[in-house]
């Protein structure tokens, strides 16, 4: 596969994982835990994830992804923060990553950011789906 063919899968993969991971924190944000379905679904996204980064591997956006989803997703704090401090060693002035991993050295609560195109372009994922199936 070509880089920029590589690139724009993973980048696709990305999307779906964190389209899971803005459903998590959604459910966090109202019901203030996360239950077996939140867990689904980040199992789910880390399944995209992973698939991202075999394509990319040294993405810290994805890294960034992939370590969100297993804290806030699984509640595995020390896992996720070992793959936030890799981010950031690949990407030291990302402001974002830097937050993530003090909110998790803090005990900090949910929900955590993505980056903001990657928000910007999972909702545009999702009104097009919704718009496609009226």
């Amino acid at each position: 596969m070509e880089d920029a063919e590589a690139r724009a899968k993973a980048e696709q993969l990305n999307l779906q994982a964190g389209e899971r991971y803005i459903r998590i924190n959604a459910h966090i944000k109202v019901y203030g835990s996360r239950n077996a379905e939140t867990e689904q679904l980040a199992r789910n996204g880390i399944e995209f994830i992973e698939a991202a980064l075999k394509l990319v591997p040294d993405s810290p956006k994805f890294l960034n992804t992939f370590g969100l989803l297993v804290a806030d997703g699984l509640g595995d704090k020390k896992l996720a923060l070992e793959i936030l401090q890799k981010a950031a060693e690949l990407a030291p002035d990302d402001i974002q990553i830097r937050q993530n991993i003090r909110d998790l050295q803090i005990g900090g609560s949910v929900p955590r950011a993505l980056s903001p195109g990657a928000v910007v372009a999972i909702i545009a994922i999702i009104l097009i789906a919704v718009a496609s199936q009226r």
